[in-house]
């Protein structure tokens, strides 16, 4: 790959960051358009890409709860996350 080459994939690489980590979902590019990005375009097949038909449903995040109950359930996804990574599957070759 030749310097420019490498320019323009860091270019569009960088480009690629810019729109995807937006704060703003309203400003933010979708899924299928960073799918669609010339950075990803080696990779892109349009006819492997289902977009879903409903946009997930966030309003579980809207719940107005204290503190302390907000601060067990993260440390229950937490504890639940380690208890799967203390037992990683052991597949056996025969």
């Amino acid at each position: 790959m030749s310097a420019r080459e490498r320019q323009l994939r860091l270019t569009a690489a960088i480009d690629l960051l810019e729109r995807i980590l937006v704060f703003d979902p309203e400003k933010r590019i979708t899924a299928a358009e960073a799918l669609s990005h010339e950075y990803l375009k080696p990779y892109h097949d349009p006819t492997d890409e289902p977009v879903a038909e409903e946009k997930f449903d966030w309003s579980f995040n809207d719940a107005d709860l204290p503190v302390e109950i907000w601060e067990t359930l993260m440390y229950s996804e937490i504890v639940d996350y380690h208890k799967l990574e203390a037992y990683p599957i052991n597949i056996k070759e025969d």
